[in-house]
């Protein structure tokens, strides 16, 4: 049987990791560079063709993946996708991450908004990440900005922002230390995501000293430490 990739091709955050199903007791070979990992008539993997270890590929630039598995001296059907690193055409983008308040009195959080110019439905769409999925119905308006906070602190959150609607309250912990968090749709779409850092070019007041990470422009780059 081919191998399946657990997301359809699209837009991705930089960063992101591939994961990729297969049979058991197959090999997987994939590449990165457009080319067929097998040898045209050949039960051979081809020159630029990688093995898959079961670990996710972690994506650092836009790519056309295609994989095949190997199997008894037969090879599969070729599965293949293209992925968009750091592009995000879906309207969603993270604007701000609590990740590492100064102190208790200080809630997590991660605000969102529609930057498009229509609403946008984010019925069972779910953050990887943090622990939330949007109940149906959730149809974010225009220019609408939507705040989730951690469930732990939605008291907190009442007390210090009392003018700020909360839209969602979520489970775990957003880590000190940075991670990848990031809102796909119900069939695995990716629609926003930022991989932050507590180092490596981010803002170091974030972690811990009070300040929340921002971003400057809702047309910058998410991925770029500079732009938050």
């Amino acid at each position: 049987e081919a191998p399946v990739l657990i997301l359809l091709g699209g837009a991705v955050p930089a960063g992101f990791g591939l994961s990729i199903e297969n049979s058991v007791g197959s090999d997987v070979y994939y590449t990165l560079d457009g080319r067929d990992p097998r040898v045209a008539l050949e039960n051979v993997p081809s020159a630029t063709a990688l093995r898959y270890d079961g670990n996710p590929i972690v994506l650092t630039e836009s790519v056309e993946v295609k994989v095949r598995s190997f199997q008894r001296g037969q090879w599969s059907a070729l599965s293949e996708e293209q992925y968009s690193v750091g592009a995000n055409d879906s309207g969603i983008t993270i604007t701000e991450i609590h990740y590492h308040p100064a102190d208790s009195s200080s809630p997590e959080f991660v605000e969102l908004i529609n930057r498009s110019g229509k609403s946008v439905d984010l019925s069972g769409t779910q953050f990887d990440g943090i622990g939330f999925e949007f109940p149906d119905g959730s149809l974010i308006p225009p220019g609408a900005i939507w705040v989730l906070v951690r469930d732990v602190d939605r008291d907190v959150f009442w007390m210090r922002y009392p003018e700020v609607p909360i839209s969602g309250v979520f489970s775990g912990k957003l880590s000190n230390k940075g991670e990848l968090i990031q809102l796909t749709s119900s069939f695995g779409a990716f629609l926003t995501g930022v991989n932050y850092d507590d180092s490596n070019g981010w803002p170091i007041l974030a972690d811990g000293k009070g300040p929340s990470l921002e971003l400057k422009d809702l047309s910058g780059d998410l991925t770029d430490p500079t732009q938050w």
